[in-house]
């Protein structure tokens, strides 16, 4: 019991450690796709200009 115990109190830190390297990851996605939400219109709008650009060269 002893054992299992000291067992058990050893895995801990080692689960918390990687719940919280999870919870980053998450953060870290969480971030990136709000990044990409809002390059997104970025993108859009260059396109509609660039096409604008090249229907005026023409």
């Amino acid at each position: 019991m002893t054992s299992w115990t000291s067992n058990l109190t050893w895995r801990t830190p080692s689960l918390t450690s990687r719940t919280s390297s999870l919870t980053s990851r998450t953060s870290n996605l969480t971030s990136w796709t709000s990044n990409l939400t809002w390059r997104t219109p970025n993108l859009t709008s260059r396109t509609s200009n660039l096409t604008r650009l090249t229907s005026n060269l023409g």
